[in-house]
């Protein structure tokens, strides 16, 4: 599980820091944006969260929300995570 998250982040150009078993801390920049998110993970299951911004609140809404960058950028990742999960797990027959 950890090798499928950490690749898929490198690859998508996360900065990644996976010093703490089960706990993967990724950060992703785009020009003045920045994202950072935590993914727990164990040997059956992950959970992205996220844990901090730059520049991706909506100062325009009357709620605490976060701009469609973040969303698009954290949907990837989870997309290319559970595809290169699919390529790993063992075929049953």
């Amino acid at each position: 599980m950890r090798d499928a998250i950490v690749h898929t982040a490198i690859e998508q150009g996360w900065r990644v820091d996976d010093r703490t078993p089960g706990l993967v801390r990724a950060t992703f920049r785009e020009g003045e944006r920045e994202a950072e998110i935590e993914i727990q993970y164990n040997a059956e299951r992950y959970a992205i969260r996220y844990r901090n911004s730059e520049q991706l609140r909506d100062e325009d809404s009357d709620f605490d929300e976060i701009k469609a960058p973040y969303n698009m950028w954290v949907k990837t990742l989870d997309q290319g995570i559970k595809e290169r999960l699919e390529q790993i797990k063992p075929h049953q027959d």
